[in-house]
This record gives structure tokens, C-alpha cells and sequence, in this order.
């Protein structure tokens, strides 16, 4: 009776569709290996640029990988490119104030420096916009199991023109009665932040 044709069939048939179930089901995620499940939109070119400039503004761009929350992936991506953004006018600044010691052969003072780059820190924040913002949600295998995760594209943008007003003001905050520091700042307002854009 277990050799009868019926029972064979019938075998044959419940191996078969748990078969073609398994590969509907689609394959097992490996460790490691991600799997997109879901994003913001197609993604946008500015995804892979950090810094550019484009119509009179520059733009930042900074991505935070790996969040556990869209919320906590954006806030960070946000606030590590406003940080690059500060990082970016502060470079700026400081060539600005190299290139002023050589015009006028003066020596070096650190304190100096760090002081007004301190002041375009803060000067350069109040006209950041916050241009764009590109997720993708993917799944993960663990070794706790498939775990969901974000990766977050941040964008922002400050008009290019802005950056001159943020040197104007942090030099008129510096706090000096030294006259080589005079020298230089009255140098430095009279001449452009550097640019590489």
C-alpha cells in the first residue's frame, strides 16, 4: 500500500509545491547583505558629491549610514553637514589669513587665528538652508536576525555671497586692540574669501 501509485503522486505533488513555495518566498538574506526595501524617491545626483556650487549658492552634502531610525539618521546627516559647512569657511578663512601674513610679513599667532575662526563658525548659520533630503531603507542580516535600517543623504545650501558676510562680521567681533591685528584684519576685509568653485 505505501508503494501505490496514489501515495507516490501524492508525495510527488506535496514535495513539488513546498519546492516552488521556497522559491517564491525568494532567497534567505546572507550576513552582511543587504536588501533595499524602500526609499524617498529615484535617487538624485547630489548624492554622491560632497561639496558643490551651483547658481550663486554652495551646496553641502552628507550622508549618515546605517541609522536605526529615518528621525535619528536625518538629524545627524543634518548636523555633520553643517558642521562640514563650518569646517568649509573656516578653511577658507584661515588660507584668507596666511595669505595676509605673507602680504604684509607678519609672523603667525594662533590664538589669533582660532579666534576668528571661532566667530565664522557662528557667523555663517543664520541663512543655512536645508535644500533636500534622499533615505533608502534596507534590510540587514544580523547576527540577531534581519534588522531594518536607514541610509540618509542630507543637502543644504548657503548663497555663495554669504560666506563674504560672515567674514565681514566675524571680523568686526574680533576682540583686539593689537596693532598687527588691525593690520590684518583691515587686509583681510578687503579681500575675498578664497574659492575653489
Amino acid at each position: 500500500m505505501v508503494n501505490s501509485p496514489y501515495v507516490v503522486r501524492t508525495f510527488r505533488f506535496v514535495f513539488l509545491l513546498i519546492l516552488l513555495t521556497s522559491c517564491v518566498a525568494g532567497k534567505k538574506l546572507v550576513p552582511g547583505e543587504k536588501k533595499v526595501i524602500d526609499t524617498s524617491e529615484a535617487q538624485p545626483k547630489w548624492v554622491t558629491k560632497s561639496i558643490f556650487a551651483q547658481e550663486g549658492c554652495i551646496y553641502i552634502v552628507n550622508s549618515w549610514m546605517k541609522g536605526t531610525t529615518l528621525e535619528t539618521a536625518q538629524e545627524y546627516a543634518k548636523k555633520v553637514a553643517i558642521a562640514k559647512l563650518q569646517d568649509e569657511v573656516a578653511l577658507r578663512f584661515k588660507t584668507l589669513y596666511k595669505q595676509a601674513l605673507v602680504e604684509l610679513n607678519l609672523p603667525e599667532d594662533k590664538a589669533f587665528l582660532i579666534q576668528g575662526q571661532q566667530l565664522i563658525r557662528e557667523a555663517i548659520l543664520p541663512n543655512v538652508r536645508e535644500e533636500d533630503l534622499y533615505y533608502e531603507e534596507y534590510e540587514e542580516e544580523t547576527q540577531t536576525g534581519i534588522e531594518d535600517f536607514y541610509n540618509v543623504y542630507f543637502l543644504i545650501s548657503i548663497p555663495e555671497n554669504d560666506f563674504e558676510r560672515a567674514k565681514l562680521e566675524a571680523i568686526s567681533n574680533i576682540e583686539t586692540e593689537d596693532e598687527t591685528h588691525q593690520k590684518i584684519l583691515t587686509w583681510m576685509k578687503n579681500m575675498p574669501l578664497p574659492s575653489d568653485y
